[in-house]
């Protein structure tokens, strides 16, 4: 984990055919089986049969959109950062608007996360605080593991 996963061999992505599906379908406590795989983000824990590991704590951060971008695309965000962080559920809560660095143009939503490593393979967090440490190091390297494509 000290190398950000540079190290790793790429792993494929979730086939673009059902990408968008899996994106809009994911945490719907519903099972989607084609989702249910590392690439889809294992369908956003809807398909786990064990009890969750979520680690303890959480992590708070600010993501530059506006509340209404983060909405319509909280799929996508909680996807994506799923599969860079080998977790298999994620639980996001977020507030409203925020103004950051005390200006008006830049605007921004203040997102929670919970990490859930039930279903993680190879090497997995076992630490919140290592979590941050390594999005925050992703976000100053300015390789933003997931907010990029975001």
């Amino acid at each position: 984990l000290f190398d950000g996963f540079d190290c790793t061999p790429a792993r494929r992505r979730c086939p673009p055919d059902i990408a968008n599906y899996c994106r809009l379908h994911s945490h719907d406590g519903v099972c989607d089986d084609q989702c249910n795989t590392v690439e889809c983000g294992f369908d956003g824990g809807d398909c786990a049969r064990k009890p969750s590991d979520v680690l303890p704590g959480d992590i708070s951060i600010v993501v530059l959109t506006t509340p209404e971008h983060f909405a319509m695309n909280v799929g996508l965000f909680l996807l994506t950062l799923s599969q860079k962080l080998r977790a298999s559920d994620l639980s996001v809560r977020f507030e409203r608007e925020i103004r950051v660095k005390r200006s008006a143009f830049n605007v921004g939503v203040l997102v929670w996360i919970e990490v859930d490593v039930t279903d993680c393979y190879g090497d997995c967090f076992s630490d919140i605080d290592i979590v941050a440490n390594y999005l925050g190091a992703a976000s100053a390297k300015k390789v933003s593991t997931c907010l990029q494509r975001f």
